[in-house]
């Protein structure tokens, strides 16, 4: 008996499942994807992956759930089909995780697209997609997780709306021509733990709101146009691990609440304008294995108390406008493969404590004042 109402309760669902999105009509469109995506050139690898002598629900790269089609990923990195983007995809309305990365699609993404209303990750990387992103896209996307536009050319501002996605967890913009502000309403983006927006025009102040993505593992803003000061409560990003803010037109000091960023494994500040000293605290920064803050406008000396940073690996601050002599302390990061110190205005002799870097494999200290032996 209770078998029997299990099957039941099943029927049920799956005719519950079918007054929402049609089983021959959610097939039908899947059909039309394939129909969409043939062409003398890429019937060879569309026919593997659409075989018509199968189910469409076991083509390559689909997945559905009781014959309705929830996710797509087709397999584009072997054969890019460099095709308009595709139509069809707008009418299979239960997607919930779409991957169209290295397609090699192009032109502008038609509206009807963006009111997949249940799609949690979309992924469009690598395509030739332009185009903006719609002003309402928190009202039409709400349930997104992940958002990847990386290498392709939209472009236009961010929408303020994007800060009413309150489930997405990955914002990835990378290499586009998005251009203006960063909206305020990024920050409250809390779920966040990954935001790239490297290479674009974005201009203007980081937001201060910034600081409420106290989850946020991954920032990359590098290749920007931003200017004026770091948001001054970047110490409170306390989760960060990756931070390059690099090739940007900051001014003043860099913000001594940096120090407060202990699982930082990798920072790159290279060519941002910043003017005073490079902060005492950088030294607490007892996890990175990467500092990079080459092509500044410093007028100080190095941290006297480097030698804490002992994960260490590349340090490279070419150019940097960097005074006085080199820390004796430096020689107890032990780990050191790199040190580029050329072109700034270093003097004095070269610490004994260097000759005990066993690891080093680059040394460039051209272009200064030193003087004396060599260790």
């Amino acid at each position: 008996m209770r078998s029997i109402l299990i099957i039941i309760i099943m029927m049920m669902m799956i005719m519950l499942l079918s007054s929402c999105y049609p089983l021959d009509g959610n097939i039908e469109s899947l059909k039309a994807l394939r129909n969409s995506l043939i062409t003398d050139t890429t019937r060879d690898p569309i026919s593997r992956w659409f075989n018509p002598q199968i189910s469409p629900c076991n083509w390559t790269g689909i997945k559905c759930e009781n014959l309705i089609v929830v996710n797509i990923h087709l397999p584009c990195s072997v054969s890019p089909l460099n095709l308009p983007f595709p139509r069809p995809i707008s009418q299979l309305k239960a997607l919930k995780h779409l991957n169209l990365s290295h397609c090699a699609f192009s032109g502008e993404i038609y509206p009807e697209f963006w009111e997949l209303e249940n799609l949690q990750v979309l992924d469009l990387s690598d395509n030739r997609l332009s185009g903006k992103i719609p002003l309402n896209i928190g009202k039409l996307l709400k349930h997104l997780s992940q958002l990847v536009l990386d290498d392709n050319t939209f472009s236009g501002p961010l929408p303020a709306s994007i800060g009413e996605l309150s489930e997405l967890e990955e914002l990835s913009l990378r290499s586009n021509s998005f251009s203006g502000n960063l909206p305020q309403e990024l920050g409250n983006l809390r779920l966040m733990r990954s935001l790239d927006i490297s290479s674009n025009l974005f201009s203007g102040n980081a937001p201060p709101s910034l600081t409420n993505l106290t989850e946020l593992l991954f920032f990359a803003a590098s290749g920007n146009m931003f200017s004026g000061g770091v948001f001054q409560g970047i110490g409170k990003l306390t989760k960060l691990r990756f931070l390059d803010l690099s090739l940007n037109s900051f001014t003043g000091a860099i913000p001594s609440g940096i120090g407060n960023l202990k699982d930082l494994t990798f920072l790159n500040l290279q060519n941002c304008k910043f003017t005073g000293n490079v902060p005492e605290e950088v030294s607490k920064l007892s996890n990175l294995s990467y500092l990079n803050v080459a092509e500044n406008d410093f007028s100080g000396e190095l941290p006297s108390s480097m030698g804490n940073l002992q994960n260490l690996v590349y340090f490279i601050a070419l150019n940097s406008g960097l005074r006085g002599g080199i820390p004796s302390d430096l020689g107890r990061c032990s780990k050191l493969k790199s040190i580029q110190l050329s072109f700034n205005s270093l003097s004095g002799t070269l610490p004994d404590s260097l000759s005990g870097l066993e690891s080093i494999e680059i040394f460039l200290l051209s272009s200064n004042r030193l003087s004396g032996p060599i260790p």
